[in-house]
């Protein structure tokens, strides 16, 4: 009976890691996809930074997230 509640608990622990391993990928996709969003509108702003209100509004957004 021990060696089945082991096997439970290490599957759980097995699924945890699986599922923690998949949300920090997602999470650094997502984060490179608003660094690289960043990155082309600071590339390409055609007015001062600091009046460009679509810059603005995706650095705000990107403290959200």
């Amino acid at each position: 009976m021990l060696n089945e509640i082991i096997r439970i608990e290490e599957e759980k622990r097995y699924l945890q890691r699986i599922k923690a391993i998949q949300t920090k990928a997602d999470n650094a996709m997502k984060k490179k996809a608003i660094d690289d969003q960043i990155l082309n509108l600071l590339a390409n702003s055609k007015e001062d930074i600091l009046e460009d209100t679509e810059l603005r509004e995706s650095l705000a957004e990107s403290k959200e997230k």
